[in-house]
């Protein structure tokens, strides 16, 4: 992920095609997806998309932790 001040590099630890969940299942994108009474210890990242080219009851997701930041 590219912002203004750094490049930050995740890896993924569950890539999309592992998991897919209902368009309603919100658990994926609590701070600690699945474990709503933690706090994150490290920053993630979470990828959500539709596995079908249009509008998709389902949705793919993935999982993944930071792994570099480079400062601009």
């Amino acid at each position: 992920m590219e912002t203004r001040d750094a490049i930050y590099t995740y890896v993924l630890d569950e890539p999309p095609r592992q998991l897919t969940v209902k368009k309603t299942d919100t658990w994926v994108i609590a701070p600690v997806p699945g474990k709503p009474e933690l706090k994150p210890d490290q920053p993630l990242i979470t990828l959500t998309t539709c596995p079908d080219l249009f509008h998709s009851a389902k949705r793919s997701v993935g999982f993944g932790h930071l792994i570099r930041t480079e400062r601009k």
